[in-house]
C-alpha cells in the first residue's frame, strides 16, 4: 500500500529516542490521562480507608501474647470470648471484662489538608485532559465571583488549535480522495471549517445579530455594497445570527447588483431599487418651478 494512501494518527509527540523505540508512533492519548487518574484513584481509596478507621476498639487482654504457644482449646476460648464481646457490644448494649481487660477508643484526627489534597489531583488530572474542572467533574466555579467562562474559553481555544493542527492536514489528504472516488474530480471550490463547539447563549445570539446587521447595513447605506451583497452577507450569517433565515435565493437574484452612492440612499434598508423616493420628486419640482420663474423673469 502507498503511504500516500495511509492516514496516521501518530499520537502524542515522544522524544526523537523513544520515537525510534516505538517504531515512529507517538505515546497513546490516554496513558498521561490514566496515570494521573490512577494517583487520584488510590489517594480516593486511601482516604475512604482511612474514614473507615477514624474510630477503633482497643482490648487489652491480659495474656494475650501467649496465644501463640497455649493449646488449641485454650486459644479457641480466647477467640470465642472475643465474639461474644463483639456480639454485646451495641449503643444499648453492657460490656462485660474481666478485672485486668481494658477497653478504649483510638481517634483517629489526621482529616485536616485531605479535601486540599483532593482538590490537587483533580487539578491534575483536569490538566493532563485538557479539559476545565468545572467540565470534567460536573462542579460549579469556586472562588469569588467566578464564573468558570475563561477556563471554557481556554478550553474552546484549545478544541479549536487542535482542529487546525491536527485534523486539517488529516481531511487535507482525506478528502480529495474522497471527492475522486464519489465525483470522478476534486472540485475548484473544495473547502471546508469546523463547527464550532461553544453554543451561544440567547444574549449572545442577539449581540452577534446587532453586530453583524449594523456592519451591513452601514456598509450598503455608505455605498460599499450593492442590495444583493448585503442579502447575501445577511443570509451567509444566519446560522451565527439565528435571524434572515427567510431571505431566499429569489429575492437574491432580484435585488439590485449595483452599489449606490450615499446621496442616491433615502438612508434606509426599505430604499433598495431605483425608484425614486417621494422627497426626491419634491425637490426635482421644486427645482423645476424655479428654473421656469426664472425664465419668466
Amino acid at each position: 500500500m502507498h503511504h500516500s494512501r495511509v492516514v496516521k494518527f501518530p499520537g502524542r509527540d515522544l522524544p526523537y529516542i523513544e520515537r525510534l523505540i516505538e517504531n515512529h508512533w507517538g505515546a497513546s492519548e490516554l496513558e498521561h490521562i490514566f496515570s494521573e487518574l490512577k494517583k487520584w484513584d488510590n489517594t480516593n481509596f486511601n482516604i475512604a480507608t482511612m474514614i473507615f478507621r477514624a474510630n477503633l476498639l482497643v482490648y487489652k487482654k491480659a495474656g494475650f501474647e501467649q496465644m501463640s504457644i497455649v493449646p488449641d482449646h485454650v486459644r479457641q476460648q480466647m477467640l470465642t470470648e472475643m465474639d461474644i464481646l463483639s456480639a454485646t457490644m451495641n449503643n444499648q448494649g453492657m460490656q462485660i471484662l474481666c478485672v485486668e481487660d481494658q477497653m478504649h477508643n483510638l481517634t483517629n484526627t489526621a482529616f485536616s489538608g485531605l479535601s486540599q489534597v483532593m482538590e490537587l489531583f483533580m487539578l491534575d488530572i483536569a490538566g493532563a485532559a485538557e479539559i476545565p474542572v468545572t467540565k470534567l467533574f460536573m462542579r460549579s466555579p469556586s472562588g469569588m465571583n467566578a464564573t468558570g467562562d475563561s477556563d471554557m474559553q481556554i478550553y474552546y481555544d484549545s478544541i479549536a488549535e487542535k482542529q487546525e493542527s491536527v485534523l486539517r492536514p488529516i481531511y487535507d489528504k482525506l478528502l480529495p480522495i474522497l471527492c475522486m472516488s464519489a465525483l470522478g474530480a476534486i472540485p475548484d471550490d473544495l473547502e471546508y471549517t469546523f463547527e464550532n463547539i461553544q453554543t451561544p447563549t440567547e444574549a449572545e445570539k442577539m449581540g452577534f445579530a446587532t453586530q453583524i446587521t449594523t456592519a451591513i447595513t452601514g456598509a450598503y447605506t455608505s455605498g460599499v455594497i450593492s442590495q444583493r451583497t448585503a442579502l447575501q452577507e445577511l443570509s451567509a450569517h444566519a446560522g451565527i445570527t439565528d435571524m434572515w433565515h427567510s431571505i431566499t435565493d429569489e429575492d437574491i437574484e432580484a435585488a439590485d447588483d449595483i452599489a449606490a452612492p450615499p446621496d442616491e440612499m433615502d438612508g434606509g434598508f426599505g430604499g433598495f431599487g431605483d425608484m425614486p423616493s417621494e422627497g426626491s420628486e419634491m425637490d426635482e419640482n421644486e427645482d423645476l418651478s424655479k428654473n421656469d420663474l426664472d425664465h419668466r423673469g
